[in-house]
């Protein structure tokens, strides 16, 4: 066996004219050996050059995905700057849509109660930027709801309803307040009453 593998190491080792001296000089184990550890240290290197190959591949290709990424995160950093704008819009016109309900409302109950004929034309007519609701609560102070009303009963008083005089549909009696029931009377104090009328 020992010769077998000393033929193929000296069939390699007189594959070059450089290995041949070292084969003259030196015992022919040791030359083994030594182009054992040649071959190794070359296919060491080659496997290493290989994995330094594909770490450089590896590294182009995360690079690449890493700039596409980066490229998706600004589409969806957009898309989510476009969301919370509408958002706020929407937050707006909903905040502003709830003051003017709520000044509207205090406006109607307060004009109301001054007799107000028409309340969506004293509000048409009326400055309603007196009227400041509270930012956080967006409640609406009722001394300006008053004072913006009063402002249009002096300014606009066509808006409100005048005060009628009371008709009595009863016809005045000798006794104010009280009332004869017809049933129980007889009929002479019945024809008295009709005359009495005409």
């Amino acid at each position: 066996m020992s010769t077998d593998s000393t033929s193929g190491a000296s069939t390699d080792a007189s594959g070059t004219e450089e290995n041949k001296p070292l084969q003259d000089n030196y015992p022919k184990d040791f030359v083994e050996k030594l182009l054992k550890e040649k071959k190794n240290a070359r296919s060491a290197a080659d496997e290493a050059a290989r994995q330094a190959a594909e770490l450089k591949e590896k590294l182009a290709e995360y690079e690449t995905k890493k700039l596409e990424e980066q490229g998706k995160y600004q589409e969806l950093l957009q898309a989510e700057r476009e969301r919370l704008k509408a958002k706020d819009q929407e937050y707006s016109l909903l905040k502003t849509t709830i003051i003017q309900d709520r000044v509207r409302s205090a406006i109607a109950v307060e004009a109301s109660k001054l007799g107000c004929v028409d309340v969506d034309a004293l509000i048409k007519v009326g400055d309603l930027s007196k009227i400041t609701p509270d930012p956080k609560t967006l409640d609406v102070d009722g001394n300006e709801v008053v004072s913006f009303v009063n402002e249009m009963l002096a300014g606009k008083p066509y808006l409100f309803k005048q005060a009628a005089p009371r008709v009595n549909d009863l016809p005045p009696s000798s006794q104010p307040g009280q009332a004869t029931d017809m049933s129980k009377l007889s009929r002479a104090e019945l024809m008295d009453l009709l005359a009495k009328s005409k």
